[in-house]
C-alpha cells in the first residue's frame, strides 16, 4: 500500500509539470500595431517577444522581432 501511494504522489507531481507546461502562452501576435515595443509616427514600429514575454521561448532558446518600417522613411533614410 506504501509503494502504491508512492507510486501515485510521483505520477501528482508529473502530472503537475505537464499541466503547468501545457497551459503555458505559446502564441503572441507581434504584428499588431497596439503592441510595438518601439513606434515612431514617422519612421514605423518594431516588437520584439523573448522569453520573458512569452516563456515556451526559453525552453527553445529563441526569440522574435517584428519590424514594419514605412516605405517614406526608408526613402529619406537612402
Amino acid at each position: 500500500e506504501h509503494r502504491s501511494e508512492q507510486k501515485r504522489s510521483s505520477k501528482e507531481r508529473k502530472n503537475g509539470l505537464e499541466e503547468t507546461i501545457c497551459s503555458a502562452r505559446i502564441r503572441e501576435n507581434i504584428a499588431r500595431p497596439g503592441r510595438a515595443d518601439l513606434y515612431n509616427p514617422r519612421a514605423g514600429r518594431i516588437s520584439t517577444v523573448n522569453s520573458l514575454t512569452l516563456p515556451i521561448l526559453r525552453r527553445l532558446r529563441l526569440s522574435a522581432e517584428y519590424v514594419h518600417l514605412y516605405r517614406v522613411c526608408i526613402v529619406l533614410i537612402i
